[in-house]
């Protein structure tokens, strides 16, 4: 240590060394010209598509490689950090399918699925039969399994119905949840909703006799086998049920309805459950593992349903007891925000084209992505209501969630002339960690930066990644240019993606994406855990405020470090490459190295206990 100056200096004196460990950084997982995992050594990738991240830390991803003899391939790849393998390639015969049909050299349909134990499903391409036939995959134990095919006989349904579209598909270690078209059926709406899992192929049935499923939702199913879904119901003729719609749950072999259309709303006299079944990504049901499932929903009072009195919201019910209110437009949010810039107008749309049901956790709390005003976006953040307090949707109090970041508020970890522009994607582990990407813009010369945020429970975001920042790989230094989050959300493939949860963050904190570094490479990254480093720029505000005040200052990134400035003192501590850096005022003017992030933070900690 070089802090001759400073009393400090015995704060940060530890007696024993520890190998400094590297936290909190990103680390490349996957490189463009670099040598591909779990191929010969003359083989490199090539190329990416979207990486996803399942809840134990398993990472997969679908790439290309080319070898010397400029041959292409694709295959997705799958492991824990370090531990990749090409579990799926290009030319492989699926375990169950036919031996002619084999993946072609596009065979991607969806980005892949992870389940909590490393398993791993995929909708693709296959070639050698009928054009354009759709396969099913899942890639359990070293085995791909062929789970469904278009052209199959539709399980279930009278001999020669076949499956002509594989729609949606949702996969956990309890099975995997698939809707389908029938070719037969395709006029009417009518669908195939199908639970595969080690006891077989089941169809999900109404609980209404004699109607059918018309127009499923996305699918979502828990780690006990609990499937959740809206649809519509069809009598065999196509005419409309009674009741018409709803949203369901199917366990242990039986459907149960949670909410019908036409329902009454809890509490609000005259007013009923609207347009419970829609055909939406992004407002479709979603299941957590203690079977209570978040759905949307609009409220009306008008006997025939204009749609311009229709209020959304979105619920979450259990089956057992009456829908819980997670959000209604029109609720106010101004004082909910944890930024100083509050909006004025606080009127909350509940709908969004994006995002709104996709994080859900096995304590009922959701991340949402919501539109105050038609040119704004804000994401909120909470658990739903116990008691519903309204009687009339017209006349609303204050929303119960708290505002995490709005379009509006200053892009935190920039300086004070960036403002946030846009949220593209969210997602929320069982920690109650976020994340999410956005994009900030100057004030002034109106240049816009990608960046990544995460955060805890209803706190504001701190910055952890942006376009421009620097990256570290044995020893080499780049500058990440480009942060790209979501490819297939984009493109004419949107209708086949998977509805499967935590795809960007896992329960440890990790957090994968896709970027372009200034040598226009393509790489995976990974973001690791930052508890460590939070928790040392909070023990040193707490404990030192003489040199670090005021305190929760925002992180701010520059040259590698992760940083915060504190204004009242004009000093800095930064943590670059595992190692803490303290800097300004009576520090001098170039950083001071105190320790390793191990060292330093179990010294502080002896020191809050004073053992």
């Amino acid at each position: 240590m070089n802090l001759t100056r400073l009393s400090l200096t015995t704060l940060f004196f530890v007696l024993s060394f520890f190998p400094a460990q590297l936290l909190a950084e990103i680390q490349v997982i996957a490189r463009t010209n670099q040598a591909a995992a779990d191929y010969s050594s003359d083989v490199s990738y090539s190329g990416f598509f979207e990486p996803v991240i399942g809840s134990s830390g398993h990472i997969a991803f679908i790439g290309s490689t080319v070898d010397s003899r400029r041959t292409n391939t694709r295959a997705v790849w799958a492991g824990l950090p370090g531990q990749l393998k090409a579990i799926i390639k290009e030319n492989d015969i699926p375990v169950g399918f036919p031996r002619e049909l084999y993946l072609g050299p596009s065979f991607n349909q969806t980005q892949p699925v992870l389940t909590q134990s490393g398993a791993v499903g995929i909708l693709a391409s296959l070639e050698g039969g009928a054009p354009n036939t759709k396969g099913l995959l899942a890639h359990v134990d070293g085995i791909t399994y062929g789970v469904m095919k278009t052209g199959d006989q539709a399980p279930g349904f009278p001999e020669g119905f076949t499956v002509s579209d594989i729609l949606d598909f949702a996969f956990t270690d309890a099975g995997m949840v698939i809707v389908g078209s029938i070719s037969e059926l395709i006029l009417s709406g009518r669908m195939g909703i199908w639970h595969w899992s080690e006891q077989g192929m089941k169809l999900i049935t109404s609980p209404i006799a004699d109607c059918y499923f018309a127009y499923p939702s996305f699918v979502s199913i828990n780690q006990t086998g609990a499937v959740a879904f809206s649809a519509k119901l069809i009598k065999e003729d196509n005419k409309p049920c009674t009741p018409s719609a709803g949203v369901f749950k199917w366990s242990n072999g039986s459907s149960q309805l949670l909410i019908s259309e036409g329902d009454p709303v809890p509490d609000m006299p005259g007013t009923r459950f609207v347009r419970t079944s829609i055909n939406n990504r992004s407002v479709s049901p979603m299941i957590n593992d203690q079977g209570s499932v978040i759905f949307y929903a609009e409220l009306t009072t008008d006997p025939s349903y204009d749609i311009k009195r229709a209020s959304p919201s979105a619920w979450v019910a259990d089956g057992a007891s009456e829908p819980r209110l997670f959000v209604l437009n029109g609720e106010d949010f101004t004082t909910r925000s944890n930024t100083v810039e509050s909006i004025l107008f606080g009127e909350i749309f509940a709908l969004s084209k994006d995002s709104i049901l996709r994080n859900f956790t096995n304590d009922d709390f959701a991340v949402i992505h919501a539109f105050p005003r038609r040119t704004s976006r804000m994401l909120l953040a909470g658990k739903p209501r116990e008691l519903q307090p309204y009687t009339n949707f017209e006349a609303l109090g204050e929303t119960q969630l708290g505002v995490i970041v709005t379009s509006f508020d200053a892009a935190f970890g920039f300086s004070a002339d960036w403002q946030f522009l846009s949220f593209q994607e969210q997602a929320v582990n069982e920690k109650k960690q976020y994340v999410f990407v956005g994009s900030a813009q100057h004030s002034v010369d109106r240049n816009r930066v990608n960046g990544i945020w995460r955060g805890e429970g209803e706190n504001r975001p701190r910055l952890i990644a942006k376009e421009g920042m620097k990256i570290f790989q044995n020893g080499t230094e780049n500058t990440l240019d480009t942060i790209r989050w979501l490819d297939f959300s984009r493109s004419s493939l949107d209708s086949n993606l998977p509805r499967n949860r935590y795809t960007r963050i896992s329960d440890n904190g990790q957090i994968v994406f896709r970027g372009l570094l200034d040598d226009k490479s393509t790489g995976i990254f990974l973001i690791t855990d930052d508890t460590k480093e939070q928790k040392i720029f909070s023990l040193a505000e707490q404990l030192f405020p003489e040199y670090f005040s005021p305190a929760n200052v925002e992180d701010q990134l520059l040259e590698g470090f992760v940083y915060r400035y504190y204004p009242a003192t004009k000093t800095y501590i930064g943590i670059k490459n595992g190692e803490v850096f303290v800097l300004g005022d009576v520090f001098g003017s170039s950083p001071q190295r105190i320790d390793t992030i191990e060292n330093t933070l179990r010294f502080l900690e002896e020191k809050e206990t004073g053992s």
